[in-house]
């Protein structure tokens, strides 16, 4: 394709070629406070608690109590057995 029938190209950056941009000077300062924040965002997903002003609850804790150990559900009895499975329990 010749140049005046068509697409002319004037320059590489009309390919779509991203110009890169020098990366700045980063101050002791700066670096001490992006640490600071990252190790407490670690401390945060390590307690696994929602980060500040997010809104999302934590899981309420589970209520201690009696299971049945054939399915794992709280224990309703019924006539010596599970009333979810069935299973009789021990006296």
């Amino acid at each position: 394709m010749l140049a005046g029938e068509g697409l002319f190209l004037d320059s590489p950056r009309s390919l779509g070629q991203a110009r890169v941009m020098k990366r700045r000077a980063v101050s002791t300062g700066e670096l001490m406070q992006r640490i600071a924040a990252l190790e407490e965002r670690v401390a945060r997903l390590e307690a696994k608690r929602a980060p500040p002003g997010d809104g999302r609850a934590t899981a309420a804790p589970q209520r201690p109590g009696p299971r049945c150990p054939g399915c794992g559900l709280p224990l309703k009895k019924r006539r010596g057995r599970c009333a979810a499975c069935g299973r009789p329990l021990e006296p």
